[in-house]
């Protein structure tokens, strides 16, 4: 009896000189915790598709997007499931965009193009006009297209916007990775089109 009151006794004196520092352990500890779930079960996609518009489409439309390039897209990561995401960077102009907006949207297709996340663009004319002077689109009809060209039942609205491949100028040879995933992403780019 006496060893279980002292048990009990040891206990109330930790708590009571070290309850901040136990609490203060358990939050990070569960901060860990929830940090390793969040990266183990994160959705790994095998395709990012870059979607730059003045004004953002519907989510039907998005989910009807991705869908039809999942139809046509390879498991990349071999975990048995084909998932393409799009990338939507809404780059407003005129008197009622958001500079604050904008200017993270920029940063983020910026850093995109930098690091070569997505291989295909999906873009509407205005974007094409924005961004003709930096060569970031095709000028010719030759490398752009629209997704009306392709065989896949699309809305009206997704039917308008242009689709690309990223110039393979701006790919880094060196990272063999890369290269791979550029090669993937043709191979996606033409069955879509088909």
């Amino acid at each position: 009896m006496k060893e279980k009151s002292s048990l009990k006794q040891k206990w109330e004196n930790i708590w009571y000189y070290y309850k901040i520092h136990i609490i203060a352990a358990l939050f990070v500890v569960s901060l860990i915790v929830s940090f390793i779930y969040e990266k183990v079960t994160a959705t790994k996609y095998d395709y990012h598709v870059a979607l730059v518009c003045t004004e953002s489409i519907t989510l039907q439309d998005e989910e009807i997007l991705a869908a039809a390039l999942e139809s046509c897209a390879d498991d990349r990561n071999g975990n048995g499931k084909v998932e393409v995401q799009l990338l939507s960077y809404i780059l407003e102009d005129g008197e009622n965009a958001d500079a604050t907006q904008v200017m993270a949207a920029q940063t983020q297709l910026i850093s995109d193009l930098q690091l070569n996340t997505s291989i295909i663009y999906i873009y509407s004319d205005e974007i094409n006009e924005q961004f003709k002077d930096e060569g970031l689109f095709p000028e010719d009809e030759a490398g752009r297209f629209k997704l009306s060209d392709s065989s896949q039942e699309l809305s009206d609205s997704l039917n308008e916007l242009n689709i690309c491949m990223l110039d393979y100028s701006r790919v880094d040879e060196s990272d063999e990775e890369t290269v791979e995933y550029y090669y993937d992403s043709l191979e996606l780019f033409k069955r879509f089109l088909k």
